[in-house]
């Protein structure tokens, strides 16, 4: 079972002018309670904590919580403190997923919050509008689309050119194949979109748990894949060079935007080059998110193809300019990448392991040789040790998809200490 959202854009499908201006006055207020609410809840939790702690330090025979003393939990601390304040600007619907939202970011945060590594969380203006999922009535399909209705708000969905395939996913909900989870709104703008939770049941495929997919980032491709099985299986997806002419371009547009705002006074003119510079920021990213949508769901037909039940990334986390090339990853959005592959490898059955790639551009797969100048050029291999001469994106993907291993992993632990060893000779 996996989840995805879906951000689809609405709108209120009322016919009367002063109506429909009524229903989206209503809710923005909603929107802006909610944030209010919510960070009301987060300044709660984290006060508790800490009057918690000073209590079972002041008082180590008396270690009753804050919540013990209200007769409730801690996860419902927050919706019963502030139902008075609430219970009659928030439905208790919202105040419901609000509370879990708040309660699940606190405890995944406080630890970093100690270490002085983040700051409390403190919600903006653009909170989404959490809501339970029994909230949606009456979801239809029809030949103009989809509508619903949401405390008996009349709304419709605009597909616009469905690129993300969300009718599809909405009308499986319909027929109810896919299920529909607590889900939530969110304006930007003058626009609102409906982030939809689905759950996806998963894919019934065969895998074969010896089978891994390796994939190795590259510089003249993003993705090179591979199997450890199969020594004939090899595939390079999309192209890098095409991906960094169209980013770069738009990249290059922004700045000659943010150079000429510096000469522009205030007006219509400096607000006009300013909408175009937000314009393109979304043109970017947008860009970027659909390139690494594309590559990660081949690389998912790739394992799917091959069978494999695992599939083994790089964790480029900390890397420098000697691992990898940094103005790729600068430019890439690799991290955005790891993340869609799994959610989608999730949907298949297949497990994602996130490995560290050491060495993997100058080992030997064939005889486990490690030498720098195994790597002759960017693109080709030839070992040292056995004369493997292979593609090098090719072979890295070929170690990746065995660095899980202990042989692997010990096998880079004894490199790196005979490294150690004959440094400290030499010196």
């Amino acid at each position: 079972m996996s989840v995805i959202t879906r951000k689809i854009e609405v709108f209120v499908s009322e016919s009367d002018t002063d109506t429909r201006k009524e229903y989206y006055r209503t809710l923005r207020n909603w929107s802006h309670i909610s944030r209010n609410y919510a960070n009301d809840i987060m300044s709660l939790l984290q006060s508790t904590y800490f009057i918690d702690n000073i209590n079972k330090d002041a008082d180590p025979d008396n270690k009753k919580a804050l919540s013990d003393y209200l007769e409730t939990s801690k996860r419902n601390l927050g919706y019963k403190v502030f139902a008075n304040k609430y219970k009659d600007t928030l439905p208790s619907s919202y105040r419901t997923c609000i509370n879990s939202y708040v309660f699940s970011n606190f405890g995944n945060s406080i630890k970093d919050i100690l270490k002085g590594e983040t700051s409390v969380i403190s919600y903006k203006k653009d909170f989404p509008l959490l809501f339970m999922s029994k909230s949606i009535r009456n979801l239809e399909m029809d030949d103009l689309g989809a509508s619903f209705e949401f405390f008996s708000i009349p709304f419709r969905m605009n597909f616009g050119r469905d690129k993300s395939n969300n009718r599809e996913i909405v009308n499986r909900v319909i027929s109810g194949e896919y299920k529909m989870c607590d889900s939530s709104f969110k304006f930007d703008g003058t626009k609102l979109f409906f982030l939809m939770v689905v759950k996806i049941p998963q894919k019934k495929t065969q895998l074969i748990d010896e089978n891994v997919l390796g994939v190795d980032l590259g510089i003249a491709y993003p993705a090179y894949v591979s199997v450890n099985t199969n020594k004939h299986f090899r595939q390079a997806i999309g192209n890098v060079e095409t991906f960094l002419h169209t980013r770069l371009s738009i990249q290059k547009h922004r700045k000659n935007l943010q150079k000429n705002l510096k000469y522009t006074k205030g007006g219509k003119g400096r607000t006009k080059k300013l909408s175009k510079l937000d314009e393109l920021g979304t043109k970017e990213r947008n860009f970027a998110k659909t390139m690494n949508h594309t590559i990660a769901k081949e690389i998912i037909n790739a394992a799917v193809s091959n069978k494999c039940a695992y599939i083994n990334i790089e964790d480029l986390k900390g890397f420098g300019r000697n691992e990898k090339n940094s103005f790729i990853l600068r430019n890439w959005s690799y991290f955005e990448l790891q993340t869609m592959i799994k959610y989608k490898a999730e949907q298949f059955g297949i497990k994602v392991n996130v490995v560290n790639p050491r060495y993997s551009s100058q080992r030997c797969s064939k005889c486990g040789h490690i030498h720098e100048d195994n790597r002759i050029t960017q693109s080709n291999f030839e070992c040292g040790n056995c004369g493997f001469s292979e593609n090098a994106d090719y072979n890295a993907s070929k170690n990746i998809s065995t660095a899980h291993t202990k042989e692997y992993q010990k096998e880079i632990e004894k490199h790196i200490k005979n490294k150690e060893k004959n440094l400290q000779v030499s010196e």
